[in-house]
């Protein structure tokens, strides 16, 4: 499975998409054609990345602007640690509009190195339908920080794919 995703990345192809807005968690992204078991998703394109340790002073900047907050939290291959992905200020980056569930119908991949950069990418867990909502499960924990509870509104919209 991790060949499929190193290839989606390579070929940064991804899936056909569709911004939606829901009731119960704002916005989201659904699926803009039929997608299979396994296939390739997405890309979570960051802007930026940076110590774990950094995340409160960029998510207290990001409040106190009135911008959303978009930072993914990976842990690197060979206990190389944790690190901060960022695509806070990338409206391009679809996989930052992804919604949590609990029974999910994407994998985020641990990041692989392609051309010199830390990747994440998503594949399918199952076959999806066209129009359905995109989801992954983001590992809440009980005492999660504010911002994952808030429904992302006011945000713009990324470009179509």
């Amino acid at each position: 499975m991790l060949e499929v995703v190193t290839a989606g990345l390579q070929q940064d192809n991804p899936k056909k998409m569709e911004f939606i807005c829901t009731e119960d968690k704002g916005r989201g992204v659904a699926a803009g054609e039929n997608i299979e078991k396994q296939e390739y998703i997405v890309e979570y394109k960051y802007n930026e990345s940076y110590p774990l340790k950094e995340r409160k002073e960029r998510e207290e900047e990001y409040i106190v602007n009135g911008e959303g907050c978009f930072i993914l939290e990976v842990q690197l291959p060979n206990d190389r640690g944790w690190m901060c992905l960022d695509a806070t200020r990338n409206p391009e980056c679809w996989a930052r509009h992804i919604n949590h569930s609990a029974t999910p119908n994407l994998k985020m991949f641990r990041p692989a190195m392609v051309r010199g950069k830390w990747r994440v990418g998503f594949t399918a867990l199952r076959d999806i339908k066209k129009g359905e909502e995109l989801t992954y499960d983001y590992g809440r924990q009980k005492n999660q920080p504010d911002w994952m509870s808030r429904k992302k509104r006011n945000v713009k919209s990324p470009p179509s794919i």
